[in-house]
C-alpha cells in the first residue's frame, strides 16, 4: 500500500523526446533523456482509480498498451499485464530489456477478474525506459470492458405465426443469443403448457405438444417464466 495523494497528475499520453516522434499531453521531458539539464529518471509511476458497480456482470477485461520501453500493469496489487517487463524484482531502478519497437504495442485480455471487487478498484503502472541516457519514452494505455445487459429476442419462428398447417405437434423457436431456465411449460398452447421441449443448437428450441383441434391455434409465453440468456447479468426475455 502506498499514499499518492501528493503524486502530480496529467493527462497520458506521458512522453518524452528529444528529437521527433513521441508526443503526447504530458511532456517528461525535463526529468528523463540524453540532453544536458535533464534528469535521469528511468521509471515513472501511475495510479488511476474506477469504479465497477458488479464485477460480476462484466464479460471480459483488456488492456490497450503503448510502451516504450516497457510496463507493468496491477489491478488492486495482482499484476495482469506487462509488456517489456524487467526481471524481478523489481523495483524504482529497473530497466526495461531492450529498446526494440518504437512503441510496443499490444491488447492483453485479463483472464481472471477475480482481483475486481465491487465499487472502487485501483490501476497501477509501472513505466519503463531501457536507459538513463535514452532519448525517448512513451507510455499510453486504457482499459476496457464489455457488459452484456441486452435481452434475448425471438428472430424466427417455424412455422410461422398465421400460416395454415396439414399438422402442429411442433414449434420450433429460434433465439437472437442462447438461453437458459427454459422449460416445455414456458410454450402455452391454447393456453396448456407444451409437453416436451429439445434443442437443436444454442439459439435454437423446439417444443413438443398434443395436435390441437382443427382450426386457430393460439400461441403464448407463459406469464411468469424463468427465460433468461446467458450473460452473467441473465438478461430476461
Amino acid at each position: 500500500t502506498f499514499n499518492d495523494s501528493s503524486w502530480l497528475t496529467g493527462r497520458s499520453p506521458f512522453f518524452s523526446e528529444n528529437a521527433t516522434g513521441f508526443s503526447g499531453n504530458t511532456v517528461l521531458t525535463p526529468f528523463m533523456g540524453n540532453a544536458a539539464g535533464q534528469g535521469v529518471a528511468t521509471c515513472i509511476f501511475m495510479t488511476r482509480r474506477f469504479q465497477v458497480p458488479n464485477p460480476g456482470a462484466l464479460l471480459d477485461l483488456s488492456v490497450d498498451l503503448q510502451a516504450d520501453d516497457g510496463c507493468i500493469v496491477w489491478i488492486n496489487g495482482v499484476e495482469v499485464a506487462s509488456l517489456g517487463r524487467p526481471v524481478n524484482p523489481i523495483t524504482f531502478e529497473s530497466l526495461a530489456p531492450d529498446a526494440t519497437g518504437e512503441p510496443k504495442t499490444a491488447v492483453i485480455t485479463i483472464s481472471s477478474l477475480s482481483m475486481l471487487v465491487p465499487g472502487e478498484n485501483l490501476l497501477a503502472v509501472q513505466a519503463f525506459n531501457q536507459a538513463a541516457g535514452s532519448s525517448d519514452f512513451l507510455i499510453e494505455l486504457s482499459l476496457n470492458s464489455s457488459v452484456d445487459n441486452v435481452p434475448p429476442t425471438v428472430t424466427s419462428i417455424d412455422p410461422l405465426p398465421g400460416s395454415t398447417v396439414r399438422q402442429l405437434t411442433q414449434i420450433e423457436v429460434f433465439f437472437s443469443e442462447p438461453v437458459a431456465n427454459l422449460q416445455a411449460s414456458d410454450l402455452l398452447i391454447n393456453g396448456k403448457p407444451a409437453s416436451g421441449v429439445s434443442f437443436g443448437g444454442p439459439n435454437d428450441t423446439a417444443f413438443q405438444f398434443s395436435e390441437p383441434p382443427t382450426g386457430a391455434v393460439h400461441v403464448a409465453w407463459a406469464s411468469g417464466h424463468g427465460i433468461t440468456d446467458a450473460s452473467p447479468l441473465a438478461n430476461p426475455f
